[in-house]
């Protein structure tokens, strides 16, 4: 029988983990939010995000130590990122444009278009993060193999997949309120997010990020 994946579960876990991991995940969302501003390096900044998080129950460095290792994945990862760049940008500049278009023409199919943009900028996102995560997870797969399986787990309960999308835009609604988090922790809890409840839809082994709160006090 197929296991309901657990919402509230992945949520717990996710805040407990970034609670413990707050420093580095400050640490990272800052320099991802820094290199994905020149655009090209932003999908290697996210692959690089989920191999730094997923080494952290082996990695006994310092911060500012896994801050460099993660560097060194970005670099690492320019070429096989640049697709996952493309993802991340265009979709957003629609959008912009679209709507800076339909406020000044006064357009309301400009306007739609605009909110048709945001929608795809949203599940652009989505699909990168789970992708960046798959490939983390099995580097051994390359970025076409690890875009069939983001889409495989996320159309298995697409339920899931929706609710996963409603807590990201909850986060990022935190933005109005409190402009830094998109920049001090969004990428970066995210990210851990992804990790969390990607083991519940994929039904995977368990994540280093279990592993690691279940094994330090």
């Amino acid at each position: 029988m197929a296991r309901i994946p657990n919402l509230t579960g992945s949520l717990v876990v996710a805040v407990k983990f970034t609670y413990r991991q707050i420093v580095l995940l400050v640490l990272l969302s800052l320099a991802f939010s820094l290199l994905s501003v020149l655009l090209v390096p932003a999908g290697a900044a996210v692959l690089a995000l989920f191999e730094t998080i997923r080494i952290v129950p082996e990695d006994h460095r310092s911060d500012l130590a896994r801050l460099k290792t993660y560097l060194r994945s970005v670099r690492r990862n320019l070429v096989s990122g640049l697709s996952l760049s493309v993802l991340l940008v265009v979709p957003p500049i629609a959008t912009l444009l679209y709507i800076n278009l339909a406020l000044a023409e006064l357009s309301g199919y400009l306007f739609l278009a605009g909110l048709v943009c945001a929608y795809l900028s949203l599940v652009a996102f989505f699909l990168v993060f789970r992708v960046a995560n798959v490939r983390s997870l099995e580097p051994e797969i390359g970025t076409n193999a690890a875009f069939r399986r983001a889409v495989d787990v996320s159309s298995a309960h697409p339920h899931f997949a929706v609710l996963h999308s409603c807590l990201i835009v909850a986060a990022a609604t935190l933005t109005v309120v409190l402009p830094p988090f998109v920049f001090l922790l969004f990428p970066g809890f995210v990210a851990v997010l992804e990790i969390v409840m990607y083991e519940q839809a994929a039904e995977t082994q368990e994540s280093p990020i279990r592993q690691y709160l279940s094994t330090t006090p």
